[in-house]
């Protein structure tokens, strides 16, 4: 028995795997057009994001790691 959720669309079944593949291309709205959208512009912001964390940790890092010399034994700092 085989479930579908748009009855009378005709589809392709392959029985031994049992994956489907529909027989006609379903037409696209507009709002999956604007979600797509949306979601890629959110994605396009987030690894900018990303990107822009990722050089301040850099620099934090960087930052830390000189002041651990300046502070260790024997280094030209010491008083």
């Amino acid at each position: 028995m085989v479930l579908c959720e748009n009855p009378g669309r005709r589809y392709y079944k392959c029985e031994e795997h049992g994956f489907v593949v529909w027989h006609d291309k379903e037409r696209s709205c507009r709002w999956q057009k604007k979600s797509l959208l949306e979601a890629r512009e959110k994605t396009l912001t987030q690894t900018e994001e990303i990107k822009a964390l990722c050089a301040a940790l850099r620099q934090a890092n960087a930052q830390i790691a000189a002041l651990e010399v300046s502070r260790s034994p024997g280094s030209i700092n010491e008083k």
